[in-house]
Protein backbone atom coordinates (compact mmCIF):
# COMPACT_ATOMS: atom_id res chain seq x y z
CA UNK A 1 0.00 0.00 0.00
CA UNK A 2 1.52 3.36 -0.94
CA UNK A 3 2.74 5.61 1.88
CA UNK A 4 0.78 8.82 2.44
CA UNK A 5 2.45 12.10 1.52
CA UNK A 6 2.25 14.51 4.51
CA UNK A 7 3.19 18.19 4.56
CA UNK A 8 6.05 19.20 6.86
CA UNK A 9 5.06 20.94 10.08
CA UNK A 10 5.10 24.75 9.63
CA UNK A 11 6.97 27.22 11.77
CA UNK A 12 3.98 28.18 13.89
CA UNK A 13 3.79 24.61 15.03
CA UNK A 14 7.28 24.68 16.57
CA UNK A 15 7.55 23.72 20.23
CA UNK A 16 6.77 26.50 22.72
CA UNK A 17 10.28 26.23 24.14
CA UNK A 18 11.87 27.27 20.83
CA UNK A 19 9.52 30.22 20.39
CA UNK A 20 10.26 31.49 23.90
CA UNK A 21 14.00 31.16 23.28
CA UNK A 22 13.69 33.11 20.02
CA UNK A 23 11.60 35.88 21.68
CA UNK A 24 14.12 36.17 24.52
CA UNK A 25 16.99 36.48 22.02
CA UNK A 26 15.14 39.24 20.12
CA UNK A 27 14.41 41.14 23.32
CA UNK A 28 18.05 40.88 24.37
CA UNK A 29 19.25 42.29 21.02
CA UNK A 30 16.82 45.24 21.22
CA UNK A 31 17.97 46.03 24.76
CA UNK A 32 21.60 46.09 23.64
CA UNK A 33 20.70 48.48 20.81
CA UNK A 34 18.75 50.82 23.11
CA UNK A 35 21.51 51.01 25.71
CA UNK A 36 23.86 53.30 23.70
CA UNK A 37 20.91 55.46 22.66
CA UNK A 38 19.91 55.92 26.30
CA UNK A 39 23.50 56.78 27.22
CA UNK A 40 23.61 59.33 24.39
CA UNK A 41 20.46 61.05 25.64
CA UNK A 42 21.75 61.20 29.23
CA UNK A 43 25.20 62.56 28.33
CA UNK A 44 23.76 64.87 25.67
CA UNK A 45 21.44 66.31 28.31
CA UNK A 46 24.41 66.87 30.57
CA UNK A 47 26.28 68.78 27.86
CA UNK A 48 23.19 70.88 27.10
CA UNK A 49 22.78 71.71 30.79
CA UNK A 50 26.44 72.76 31.07
CA UNK A 51 26.37 74.97 27.99
CA UNK A 52 26.10 78.65 29.02
CA UNK A 53 23.08 80.55 27.84
CA UNK A 54 23.65 82.68 24.79
CA UNK A 55 22.28 86.08 23.89
CA UNK A 56 20.94 85.27 20.44
CA UNK A 57 18.58 88.21 19.86
CA UNK A 58 19.87 91.27 18.02
CA UNK A 59 19.18 94.69 19.54
CA UNK A 60 17.91 97.48 17.28
CA UNK A 61 18.48 100.97 18.71
CA UNK A 62 17.29 104.31 17.30
CA UNK A 63 19.43 107.48 17.48
CA UNK A 64 18.68 110.90 16.06
CA UNK A 65 21.39 112.75 14.15
CA UNK A 66 19.74 116.16 14.52
CA UNK A 67 18.61 115.82 18.16
CA UNK A 68 21.38 114.23 20.28
CA UNK A 69 19.18 114.36 23.40
CA UNK A 70 16.27 112.57 21.80
CA UNK A 71 15.66 109.21 23.45
CA UNK A 72 11.98 108.60 22.72
CA UNK A 73 11.03 106.93 19.44
CA UNK A 74 7.49 105.68 20.18
CA UNK A 75 6.25 103.37 17.47
CA UNK A 76 9.18 104.00 15.13
CA UNK A 77 9.60 101.02 12.81
CA UNK A 78 12.13 99.81 10.28
CA UNK A 79 12.69 96.70 8.18
CA UNK A 80 15.81 94.68 8.98
CA UNK A 81 16.05 91.94 6.40
CA UNK A 82 12.71 90.17 6.56
CA UNK A 83 11.94 91.30 10.13
CA UNK A 84 10.12 94.42 11.26
CA UNK A 85 11.70 96.16 14.27
CA UNK A 86 9.34 98.31 16.34
CA UNK A 87 10.58 100.70 19.03
CA UNK A 88 9.11 99.76 22.40
CA UNK A 89 9.04 102.42 25.12
CA UNK A 90 8.80 99.70 27.78
CA UNK A 91 12.20 98.40 26.63
CA UNK A 92 13.94 101.78 26.56
CA UNK A 93 13.01 102.40 22.92
CA UNK A 94 14.87 99.31 21.80
CA UNK A 95 13.62 96.47 19.63
CA UNK A 96 14.70 92.83 19.67
CA UNK A 97 14.76 90.70 16.52
CA UNK A 98 16.18 87.32 15.62
CA UNK A 99 18.71 87.50 12.78
CA UNK A 100 20.97 84.95 11.15
CA UNK A 101 24.49 85.66 9.86
CA UNK A 102 24.53 87.17 6.38
CA UNK A 103 23.64 90.30 4.45
CA UNK A 104 20.51 92.25 5.42
CA UNK A 105 18.80 95.28 3.91
CA UNK A 106 17.73 98.14 6.18
CA UNK A 107 14.75 100.03 4.75
CA UNK A 108 11.27 101.41 5.35
CA UNK A 109 11.90 103.82 8.25
CA UNK A 110 8.64 105.20 9.62
CA UNK A 111 8.30 107.47 12.64
CA UNK A 112 4.82 108.54 13.78
CA UNK A 113 4.46 112.33 13.86
CA UNK A 114 7.57 112.88 11.74
CA UNK A 115 6.69 112.16 8.11
CA UNK A 116 10.00 113.64 6.92
CA UNK A 117 12.14 111.38 9.08
CA UNK A 118 14.62 109.36 7.07
CA UNK A 119 17.53 107.02 7.51
CA UNK A 120 20.91 108.76 7.86
CA UNK A 121 23.29 105.83 8.52
CA UNK A 122 23.46 102.38 10.11
CA UNK A 123 26.06 101.10 12.54
CA UNK A 124 26.75 97.52 13.62
CA UNK A 125 28.22 96.93 17.08
CA UNK A 126 28.97 94.02 19.40
CA UNK A 127 27.89 95.34 22.76
CA UNK A 128 29.59 98.74 22.90
CA UNK A 129 32.32 97.93 20.37
CA UNK A 130 31.77 99.45 16.94
CA UNK A 131 32.25 96.93 14.15
CA UNK A 132 31.34 98.96 11.05
CA UNK A 133 29.26 101.93 9.93
CA UNK A 134 27.23 101.75 6.70
CA UNK A 135 26.16 104.62 4.45
CA UNK A 136 22.60 105.04 3.15
CA UNK A 137 21.72 105.10 -0.52
CA UNK A 138 19.64 107.81 -2.17
CA UNK A 139 16.64 105.49 -1.95
CA UNK A 140 16.87 105.41 1.84
CA UNK A 141 18.26 101.89 2.20
CA UNK A 142 21.46 100.41 3.56
CA UNK A 143 22.95 96.96 3.11
CA UNK A 144 24.71 95.61 6.21
CA UNK A 145 26.62 92.40 6.92
CA UNK A 146 26.10 90.49 10.15
CA UNK A 147 29.18 88.34 10.46
CA UNK A 148 28.89 84.95 12.13
CA UNK A 149 31.43 86.04 14.77
CA UNK A 150 28.86 88.50 16.19
CA UNK A 151 26.48 85.76 17.29
CA UNK A 152 26.57 83.26 20.13
CA UNK A 153 28.48 85.46 22.59
CA UNK A 154 27.65 85.03 26.27
CA UNK A 155 28.80 88.51 27.25
CA UNK A 156 27.36 90.85 24.60
CA UNK A 157 24.61 91.07 22.00
CA UNK A 158 24.95 92.22 18.39
CA UNK A 159 23.52 95.74 18.09
CA UNK A 160 22.19 97.59 15.03
CA UNK A 161 22.04 101.36 15.54
CA UNK A 162 19.60 103.15 13.28
CA UNK A 163 20.72 106.78 12.88
CA UNK A 164 17.84 109.02 11.82
CA UNK A 165 17.54 112.63 10.66
CA UNK A 166 14.77 115.20 10.02
CA UNK A 167 12.91 113.80 13.00
CA UNK A 168 13.24 116.55 15.62
CA UNK A 169 10.30 118.14 17.42
CA UNK A 170 8.28 120.77 15.52
CA UNK A 171 6.34 123.75 16.78
CA UNK A 172 2.69 123.01 17.42
CA UNK A 173 0.39 124.08 14.61
CA UNK A 174 3.28 124.80 12.30
CA UNK A 175 4.87 122.49 9.76
CA UNK A 176 8.05 124.56 9.69
CA UNK A 177 11.05 123.12 11.42
CA UNK A 178 12.53 124.66 14.52
CA UNK A 179 15.39 127.04 13.75
CA UNK A 180 18.64 125.13 13.53
CA UNK A 181 20.68 125.37 16.68
CA UNK A 182 23.88 127.34 16.25
CA UNK A 183 26.94 125.13 16.01
CA UNK A 184 29.48 125.70 18.75
CA UNK A 185 33.17 124.81 18.51
CA UNK A 186 35.30 122.67 20.82
CA UNK A 187 38.74 121.10 20.78
CA UNK A 188 38.93 117.34 21.43
CA UNK A 189 42.18 115.97 22.89
CA UNK A 190 42.96 112.23 22.96
CA UNK A 191 45.08 110.62 25.68
CA UNK A 192 45.88 106.95 26.25
CA UNK A 193 46.13 105.82 29.88
CA UNK A 194 48.23 102.75 29.04
CA UNK A 195 51.13 104.07 26.98
CA UNK A 196 52.70 107.25 25.68
CA UNK A 197 51.45 107.27 22.12
CA UNK A 198 53.04 109.73 19.76
CA UNK A 199 50.39 109.42 17.07
CA UNK A 200 46.65 108.86 17.07
CA UNK A 201 46.42 108.41 13.34
CA UNK A 202 43.47 106.21 12.38
CA UNK A 203 41.54 106.94 15.57
CA UNK A 204 37.87 107.79 15.05
CA UNK A 205 35.74 109.30 17.81
CA UNK A 206 31.96 109.13 17.58
CA UNK A 207 30.05 111.89 19.38
CA UNK A 208 26.67 110.22 18.94
CA UNK A 209 26.83 109.66 15.16
CA UNK A 210 29.22 112.52 14.41
CA UNK A 211 32.71 111.42 13.39
CA UNK A 212 35.68 113.21 14.92
CA UNK A 213 39.21 112.48 13.72
CA UNK A 214 42.38 114.07 15.08
CA UNK A 215 44.05 116.53 12.74
CA UNK A 216 47.25 116.63 14.81
CA UNK A 217 49.12 114.14 16.98
CA UNK A 218 46.39 114.04 19.60
CA UNK A 219 44.10 116.97 18.80
CA UNK A 220 40.92 117.42 16.80
CA UNK A 221 40.44 121.18 16.65
CA UNK A 222 37.35 123.32 15.95
CA UNK A 223 34.91 120.42 16.16
CA UNK A 224 31.34 121.71 15.65
CA UNK A 225 29.05 120.58 18.47
CA UNK A 226 25.61 121.54 19.71
CA UNK A 227 24.40 121.54 23.26
CA UNK A 228 22.72 118.29 24.23
CA UNK A 229 23.42 114.78 25.43
CA UNK A 230 26.30 112.82 23.93
CA UNK A 231 27.39 109.24 23.92
CA UNK A 232 31.07 108.82 23.10
CA UNK A 233 32.76 105.81 21.54
CA UNK A 234 36.05 105.28 19.73
CA UNK A 235 37.34 103.02 16.99
CA UNK A 236 41.04 102.14 16.87
CA UNK A 237 42.54 100.01 14.06
CA UNK A 238 43.97 96.82 15.49
CA UNK A 239 42.42 97.28 18.93
CA UNK A 240 38.75 96.24 18.85
CA UNK A 241 38.54 96.44 22.65
CA UNK A 242 39.64 100.08 22.86
CA UNK A 243 37.19 102.29 24.74
CA UNK A 244 36.87 105.61 26.54
CA UNK A 245 37.74 105.29 30.24
CA UNK A 246 36.88 108.84 31.29
CA UNK A 247 36.04 112.29 29.94
CA UNK A 248 36.99 115.73 31.27
CA UNK A 249 35.43 118.92 29.89
CA UNK A 250 36.91 122.39 30.50
CA UNK A 251 35.35 125.79 29.90
CA UNK A 252 37.14 128.35 27.72
CA UNK A 253 38.75 129.81 30.85
CA UNK A 254 40.10 126.32 31.73
CA UNK A 255 37.68 125.90 34.61
CA UNK A 256 36.45 122.32 35.10
CA UNK A 257 32.99 121.90 33.61
CA UNK A 258 32.50 118.12 33.75
CA UNK A 259 34.44 115.00 34.72
CA UNK A 260 33.03 111.51 34.31
CA UNK A 261 34.59 108.02 34.51
CA UNK A 262 33.52 104.65 33.19
CA UNK A 263 31.49 102.47 35.50
CA UNK A 264 32.49 99.15 37.09
CA UNK A 265 32.06 97.22 33.84
CA UNK A 266 34.01 99.73 31.76
CA UNK A 267 31.15 101.60 30.10
CA UNK A 268 30.91 105.39 29.90
CA UNK A 269 27.36 106.67 30.24
CA UNK A 270 26.05 109.59 28.24
CA UNK A 271 26.95 113.10 29.36
CA UNK A 272 25.26 116.43 28.63
CA UNK A 273 26.71 119.69 27.36
CA UNK A 274 24.64 122.80 28.17
CA UNK A 275 24.72 126.23 26.57
CA UNK A 276 26.65 127.69 29.50
CA UNK A 277 29.72 125.66 28.47
CA UNK A 278 30.45 128.19 25.73
CA UNK A 279 30.24 131.25 27.95
CA UNK A 280 33.15 133.55 27.08
CA UNK A 281 34.18 131.48 24.04
CA UNK A 282 35.92 133.18 21.11
CA UNK A 283 37.33 131.97 17.79
CA UNK A 284 40.64 131.20 19.48
CA UNK A 285 39.38 130.41 22.97
CA UNK A 286 36.94 127.51 23.18
CA UNK A 287 35.99 124.56 25.41
CA UNK A 288 38.24 121.50 25.47
CA UNK A 289 37.12 117.89 25.83
CA UNK A 290 39.77 115.40 27.00
CA UNK A 291 39.05 111.76 26.19
CA UNK A 292 41.13 109.25 28.16
CA UNK A 293 41.28 105.77 26.57
CA UNK A 294 42.23 102.23 27.51
CA UNK A 295 42.66 99.08 25.45
CA UNK A 296 44.55 100.84 22.66
CA UNK A 297 48.11 99.80 23.57
CA UNK A 298 50.02 96.53 23.40
CA UNK A 299 50.31 94.67 26.69
CA UNK A 300 53.14 96.06 28.79
CA UNK A 301 54.77 93.90 31.43
CA UNK A 302 57.08 96.56 32.78
CA UNK A 303 57.01 95.95 36.54
CA UNK A 304 55.89 98.77 38.83
CA UNK A 305 58.63 100.69 40.57
CA UNK A 306 59.30 100.16 44.27
CA UNK A 307 60.50 103.01 46.39
CA UNK A 308 63.37 102.39 48.81
CA UNK A 309 62.00 100.75 51.95
CA UNK A 310 58.45 100.76 50.63
CA UNK A 311 56.39 97.59 50.18
CA UNK A 312 56.35 95.85 46.78
CA UNK A 313 53.53 96.62 44.35
CA UNK A 314 51.35 94.47 42.12
CA UNK A 315 49.76 96.03 39.03
CA UNK A 316 47.03 94.81 36.68
CA UNK A 317 48.46 94.65 33.14
CA UNK A 318 45.66 92.88 31.24
CA UNK A 319 42.01 92.03 31.89
CA UNK A 320 39.57 89.88 29.91
CA UNK A 321 36.03 89.26 31.10
CA UNK A 322 34.63 89.89 34.58
CA UNK A 323 37.39 90.23 37.16
CA UNK A 324 36.62 91.94 40.47
CA UNK A 325 38.65 92.96 43.53
CA UNK A 326 37.55 93.44 47.14
CA UNK A 327 38.75 93.04 50.72
CA UNK A 328 37.54 90.35 53.08
CA UNK A 329 36.33 92.88 55.64
CA UNK A 330 34.49 94.95 52.98
CA UNK A 331 33.03 92.53 50.40
CA UNK A 332 30.30 95.04 49.58
CA UNK A 333 32.98 97.32 48.06
CA UNK A 334 33.65 94.87 45.21
CA UNK A 335 34.75 96.65 42.02
CA UNK A 336 35.83 95.72 38.50
CA UNK A 337 39.58 95.33 38.00
CA UNK A 338 40.89 97.68 35.31
CA UNK A 339 44.18 97.74 33.51
CA UNK A 340 46.76 99.87 35.32
CA UNK A 341 45.16 99.57 38.77
CA UNK A 342 47.10 98.30 41.80
CA UNK A 343 46.38 95.24 43.93
CA UNK A 344 46.64 96.28 47.56
CA UNK A 345 47.55 94.31 50.69
CA UNK A 346 44.76 91.97 51.88
CA UNK A 347 42.91 92.40 48.59
CA UNK A 348 41.09 89.49 46.94
CA UNK A 349 41.09 89.00 43.16
CA UNK A 350 38.10 87.04 41.83
CA UNK A 351 38.02 85.91 38.17
CA UNK A 352 34.73 84.48 36.89
CA UNK A 353 34.55 81.44 34.58
CA UNK A 354 35.94 82.37 31.18
CA UNK A 355 37.74 85.47 32.51
CA UNK A 356 41.48 86.13 32.73
CA UNK A 357 43.71 88.70 34.42
CA UNK A 358 47.48 89.26 34.38
CA UNK A 359 49.29 90.86 37.32
CA UNK A 360 52.94 91.92 37.48
CA UNK A 361 54.86 92.57 40.71
CA UNK A 362 57.82 94.84 41.41
CA UNK A 363 60.26 91.90 41.30
CA UNK A 364 59.13 90.94 37.76
CA UNK A 365 56.84 88.11 38.80
CA UNK A 366 53.91 87.72 36.40
CA UNK A 367 50.72 86.10 37.67
CA UNK A 368 48.11 84.72 35.27
CA UNK A 369 44.70 83.97 36.78
CA UNK A 370 42.03 82.29 34.71
CA UNK A 371 38.72 80.46 34.97
CA UNK A 372 37.06 80.57 38.36
CA UNK A 373 39.90 81.62 40.63
CA UNK A 374 39.81 83.38 44.01
CA UNK A 375 43.17 84.61 45.38
CA UNK A 376 43.97 86.83 48.34
CA UNK A 377 47.31 88.70 48.23
CA UNK A 378 49.08 89.47 51.51
CA UNK A 379 52.14 91.77 51.48
CA UNK A 380 54.24 91.55 54.64
CA UNK A 381 57.66 92.53 55.96
CA UNK A 382 59.80 89.77 57.45
CA UNK A 383 61.76 90.17 60.72
CA UNK A 384 65.01 90.46 58.76
CA UNK A 385 63.67 93.49 56.87
CA UNK A 386 62.95 91.71 53.60
CA UNK A 387 59.55 91.69 51.97
CA UNK A 388 57.38 88.69 51.24
CA UNK A 389 54.13 88.17 49.36
CA UNK A 390 51.66 85.37 50.03
CA UNK A 391 49.02 84.27 47.55
CA UNK A 392 46.17 82.55 49.40
CA UNK A 393 44.20 80.40 46.94
CA UNK A 394 40.60 79.66 47.93
CA UNK A 395 39.81 78.24 44.47
CA UNK A 396 41.93 78.17 41.33
CA UNK A 397 41.33 76.81 37.86
CA UNK A 398 44.51 78.57 36.74
CA UNK A 399 47.18 80.30 38.82
CA UNK A 400 50.41 80.52 36.87
CA UNK A 401 53.58 82.25 38.03
CA UNK A 402 56.09 83.36 35.40
CA UNK A 403 58.76 86.05 35.19
CA UNK A 404 59.00 88.97 32.78
CA UNK A 405 62.80 88.83 32.88
CA UNK A 406 65.16 86.37 34.50
CA UNK A 407 65.15 86.77 38.29
CA UNK A 408 67.87 85.20 40.40
CA UNK A 409 66.74 83.52 43.57
CA UNK A 410 68.24 86.03 46.01
CA UNK A 411 66.98 89.13 44.21
CA UNK A 412 63.26 88.49 44.36
CA UNK A 413 60.84 88.59 47.25
CA UNK A 414 59.94 85.58 49.30
CA UNK A 415 56.85 84.12 47.69
CA UNK A 416 54.38 81.66 49.14
CA UNK A 417 51.29 80.18 47.55
CA UNK A 418 48.84 78.82 50.12
CA UNK A 419 45.99 76.40 49.46
CA UNK A 420 43.88 74.47 51.98
CA UNK A 421 46.02 71.36 51.41
CA UNK A 422 49.55 72.66 50.69
CA UNK A 423 52.05 75.53 50.80
CA UNK A 424 54.28 76.18 47.78
CA UNK A 425 57.48 78.24 48.07
CA UNK A 426 59.77 79.25 45.21
CA UNK A 427 62.45 81.63 44.04
CA UNK A 428 62.71 82.72 40.43
CA UNK A 429 60.85 79.77 38.94
CA UNK A 430 57.99 79.24 36.48
CA UNK A 431 55.21 77.05 37.80
CA UNK A 432 51.46 76.55 38.02
CA UNK A 433 49.17 75.85 40.99
CA UNK A 434 45.52 74.82 40.82
CA UNK A 435 43.09 73.94 43.60
CA UNK A 436 39.84 72.03 43.05
CA UNK A 437 37.16 73.01 45.56
CA UNK A 438 35.22 69.79 45.04
CA UNK A 439 38.00 67.22 45.31
CA UNK A 440 40.10 69.35 47.73
CA UNK A 441 43.21 68.59 45.65
CA UNK A 442 46.11 70.96 44.98
CA UNK A 443 48.06 70.34 41.76
CA UNK A 444 51.55 71.82 41.39
CA UNK A 445 53.45 71.70 38.09
CA UNK A 446 56.92 73.15 37.49
CA UNK A 447 58.20 74.33 34.12
CA UNK A 448 61.54 75.84 35.22
CA UNK A 449 63.58 75.68 38.41
CA UNK A 450 62.33 74.07 41.61
CA UNK A 451 59.56 74.56 44.14
CA UNK A 452 59.12 73.20 47.64
CA UNK A 453 55.71 71.77 48.48
CA UNK A 454 54.70 71.39 52.13
CA UNK A 455 51.43 69.48 52.67
CA UNK A 456 49.03 70.95 55.20
CA UNK A 457 48.74 67.50 56.78
CA UNK A 458 51.78 67.39 59.09
CA UNK A 459 51.98 63.60 58.80
CA UNK A 460 52.99 64.05 55.16
CA UNK A 461 56.57 65.05 54.41
CA UNK A 462 57.55 68.16 52.40
CA UNK A 463 59.06 67.46 49.01
CA UNK A 464 60.78 69.28 46.15
CA UNK A 465 59.49 69.33 42.60
CA UNK A 466 62.07 69.75 39.83
CA UNK A 467 61.31 71.26 36.45
CA UNK A 468 58.91 69.39 34.19
CA UNK A 469 57.45 67.53 37.18
CA UNK A 470 53.96 67.55 38.67
CA UNK A 471 52.22 66.18 41.78
CA UNK A 472 48.81 66.29 43.48
CA UNK A 473 48.36 66.98 47.19
CA UNK A 474 45.14 66.18 49.06
CA UNK A 475 44.26 66.16 52.76
CA UNK A 476 45.52 62.62 53.22
CA UNK A 477 48.03 61.78 50.50
CA UNK A 478 50.59 62.94 47.95
CA UNK A 479 50.40 61.44 44.49
CA UNK A 480 53.33 60.07 42.55
CA UNK A 481 55.48 62.65 40.75
CA UNK A 482 54.76 62.56 37.02
CA UNK A 483 56.14 64.45 33.96
CA UNK A 484 54.70 67.89 33.31
CA UNK A 485 54.94 70.38 30.44
CA UNK A 486 53.12 73.70 30.84
CA UNK A 487 51.92 75.06 27.50
CA UNK A 488 52.29 78.73 26.70
CA UNK A 489 49.17 80.61 27.74
CA UNK A 490 47.98 77.65 29.80
CA UNK A 491 44.32 77.80 30.69
CA UNK A 492 42.93 78.84 27.35
CA UNK A 493 43.92 75.93 25.16
CA UNK A 494 41.72 73.60 23.19
CA UNK A 495 41.69 70.81 25.76
CA UNK A 496 40.84 73.17 28.63
CA UNK A 497 37.33 73.33 27.22
CA UNK A 498 35.16 71.20 29.51
CA UNK A 499 32.38 70.81 26.97
CA UNK A 500 34.85 69.60 24.35
CA UNK A 501 36.14 66.95 26.74
CA UNK A 502 32.60 65.86 27.52
CA UNK A 503 31.83 65.59 23.80
CA UNK A 504 34.95 63.46 23.22
CA UNK A 505 33.90 61.29 26.16
CA UNK A 506 30.44 60.77 24.67
CA UNK A 507 31.90 59.74 21.31
CA UNK A 508 34.29 57.31 22.98
CA UNK A 509 31.55 55.78 25.13
CA UNK A 510 29.30 55.29 22.11
CA UNK A 511 32.10 53.50 20.26
CA UNK A 512 32.71 51.23 23.26
CA UNK A 513 29.01 50.39 23.51
CA UNK A 514 28.19 49.99 19.81
CA UNK A 515 31.14 47.78 18.78
CA UNK A 516 30.20 44.83 21.06
CA UNK A 517 26.55 45.08 20.00
CA UNK A 518 27.51 45.09 16.32
CA UNK A 519 29.85 42.12 16.81
CA UNK A 520 27.10 40.21 18.63
CA UNK A 521 24.55 40.83 15.86
CA UNK A 522 27.03 39.70 13.17
CA UNK A 523 27.77 36.56 15.17
CA UNK A 524 24.06 35.81 15.43
CA UNK A 525 23.55 36.34 11.71
CA UNK A 526 26.35 33.95 10.82
CA UNK A 527 25.00 31.20 13.10
CA UNK A 528 21.40 31.45 11.90
CA UNK A 529 20.13 28.03 10.46
CA UNK A 530 18.82 28.20 6.86
CA UNK A 531 15.02 27.68 6.65
CA UNK A 532 13.71 24.15 5.84
CA UNK A 533 11.41 23.57 2.84
CA UNK A 534 7.71 23.95 3.53
CA UNK A 535 6.97 20.31 2.53
CA UNK A 536 8.94 17.06 2.87
CA UNK A 537 8.15 13.36 2.46
CA UNK A 538 7.07 11.43 5.51
CA UNK A 539 10.05 10.52 7.62
CA UNK A 540 12.00 13.65 6.52
CA UNK A 541 10.66 16.09 9.14
CA UNK A 542 13.01 18.16 11.22
CA UNK A 543 12.76 15.57 13.95
CA UNK A 544 13.63 12.57 11.70
CA UNK A 545 16.24 10.14 12.93
CA UNK A 546 19.80 10.21 11.59
CA UNK A 547 19.16 6.92 9.79
CA UNK A 548 16.28 8.53 7.88
CA UNK A 549 18.42 11.50 6.96
CA UNK A 550 21.16 9.13 5.76
CA UNK A 551 18.78 7.01 3.60
CA UNK A 552 20.10 5.98 0.10
CA UNK A 553 19.55 8.36 -2.78
CA UNK A 554 17.77 5.57 -4.92
CA UNK A 555 15.46 2.58 -4.32
CA UNK A 556 15.07 -0.77 -6.24
CA UNK A 557 11.70 -1.52 -7.85
CA UNK A 558 9.83 -4.15 -5.73
CA UNK A 559 8.70 -5.89 -8.95
CA UNK A 560 11.02 -8.89 -9.26
CA UNK A 561 10.48 -9.01 -13.04
CA UNK A 562 11.52 -5.34 -13.47
CA UNK A 563 14.86 -5.08 -11.66
CA UNK A 564 15.18 -1.33 -12.27
CA UNK A 565 15.97 1.34 -9.67
CA UNK A 566 14.34 4.72 -9.20
CA UNK A 567 15.18 7.85 -7.26
CA UNK A 568 14.21 7.91 -3.63
CA UNK A 569 10.91 9.64 -3.01
CA UNK A 570 9.23 8.50 -6.26
CA UNK A 571 5.75 6.93 -5.87
CA UNK A 572 5.90 4.72 -8.97
CA UNK A 573 8.65 2.95 -10.85
CA UNK A 574 9.11 4.70 -14.20
CA UNK A 575 10.05 1.42 -15.94
CA UNK A 576 7.05 -0.73 -15.06
CA UNK A 577 4.70 1.52 -13.11
CA UNK A 578 4.81 -0.55 -9.92
CA UNK A 579 3.95 1.33 -6.76
CA UNK A 580 7.06 1.98 -4.61
CA UNK A 581 6.42 0.71 -1.08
Amino acid sequence: MPLPFRPRAREHGAPLRKRLRRAHSTTHSCALLLLPLLASFVLGGFVWAQTPGQLDSTVVMFKSKDCPDKDDFPGTTINVGGARAVSDAAKGGWAYIDLTPGDHMISGLQEPGNPHAKLASVRVLLGNVLIKEYAVSTSGTANITMDESLFGKTYARPVIEIITENDCARRSGDEKEEPAQEDRRVDVVLKSLECNKGSYKGYTIYMNDQKVEPDGDDLASNVPLKSGRYRVRISVPGYPGAKVASVSVYRPDQEVYLQKSADAVGELDDFTLEDDLWGGATSTKMPVIFLYMVGDCPASYEPPAQRLGAPPQIRVVAVEGQVTVFKDDHPEAESQAVKGSMIEDQQVVYTRPGARVELVASDKRLFILGGKTVVKFVIRKNPDGTWGITSDLRAAEQFTVRHVGYVKGGEGYEWKVLTPTATVTEKGTVYSVTYDENSKVTTVGVEQGQVTVTPANTTLKPFTLDEHKKADVSDSRVSAVVPYVMAEGQGGGLFDNTLLLVGVGIAGLLVVLILPVAAYLIYRALRRTPPHPAYAPAGREAGASPSARNAPASRRCPNQNCGHSTRAGKKFCPACGTTMR
